[in-house]
């Protein structure tokens, strides 16, 4: 693993390397304007050696990062320089890797600079597929009559199709963080019972007892994990709410309804840690999520 300070120096090396070839091909093109304007057109000098090193020292960088507050902004130079190379050489292959390498942010700055809840994973993830969606529907404008003429455009179904994969990796996520839910939960009752005891033990006069300090279940949350859980909750509904009824300018229709239910089964989590951060008590996230499936099902028994 490499330290965050050295992954920032990497994403910066990155950054130069793929900017550099950039800056020389604007040199290039500005004196050709004033000498021939008809070669301004003409194609760029191929760099393989300046780009490949960009994108390798990227992936380093994010990948490899043992994590610390630089982590996210490493990642996110990172993912400029890859996708500086991709459109500089207008690769989609490079295109789909600079996108890779903004979900990987994105769950970068979930980790390491949004407060501590328990869920910092999962919610990084679901930022990571609400934003590559969000592009995808953005940059349709790129297109004319369905045909791609900018970089953006190039990138609108690469987007498109990466935020249904990584919201489906969030999945396995959820059954993880279910699993530590009871976990979670004996762990609270263990400090109910501790502070009991510190309660019995102060009215019994034994000034050699341990003090306790009052812990609630999910006192963990604190102010910034709720905010956190009604923003991942809104998210959540928000991508649900998007994809149901997919957009004319969504092209895999099947895909993006499937992986509204999965938005809204995501939604449990969140759901569940405000329930049993105000109420004290909650159903199991995984069993409040599987009744998704079930009620889609029965909706469209409904409507046949």
């Amino acid at each position: 693993m490499i330290p965050g300070g050295w992954a920032l120096l990497l994403a910066i090396a990155a950054l130069v390397a793929a900017i550099g070839p950039a800056l020389r091909d604007w040199q290039a093109r500005r004196s050709a304007a004033r000498r021939d304007p008809r070669t301004v057109l003409d194609p760029v000098q191929p760099t393989p050696l300046s780009d490949t090193a960009a994108v390798i020292a990227a992936l380093l960088a994010t990948v490899l990062s043992a994590g610390g507050g630089w982590a996210p902004l490493a990642a996110l130079l990172s993912v400029y320089a890859v996708l500086t190379v991709g459109h500089r050489n207008q690769s989609n292959a490079v295109g789909a890797i600079g996108m890779l390498l903004l979900a990987a942010a994105v769950l970068r700055i979930s980790l390491h600079w949004l407060p501590r809840t328990g869920f910092n994973v999962v919610l990084g993830v679901l930022m990571a597929a609400w934003l590559l969606n969000w592009f995808a529907l953005f940059w349709h404008q790129q297109l004319h009559d369905g045909r791609a003429w900018t970089t953006a455009g190039r990138l609108v179904p690469i987007a498109e199709q990466l935020s249904y994969v990584v919201l489906a990796a969030a999945l396995p996520l959820l059954v993880a963080q279910s699993a530590a839910w009871h976990a979670l939960k004996a762990e609270a009752g263990l400090a109910q019972v501790a502070e009991a005891l510190s309660a019995v033990a102060a009215q019994s006069g034994d000034a050699g007892a341990p003090a306790t300090a009052p812990v609630h279940p999910t006192g963990r949350l604190g102010i910034g994990g709720i905010l956190l859980s009604l923003i991942t909750l809104s998210m959540s509904l928000g991508l649900f709410l998007r994809l149901r009824g997919p957009d004319a300018r969504l092209s895999a229709r099947r895909a993006a309804r499937l992986a509204a239910h999965v938005a809204l089964a995501l939604a449990a989590l969140p759901l569940c840690l405000l329930l049993q951060g105000t109420i004290g008590r909650s159903p199991n996230p995984l069993l409040l999520a599987s009744l998704v499936p079930a009620i889609a099902l029965l909706a469209r028994i409904g409507r046949t």
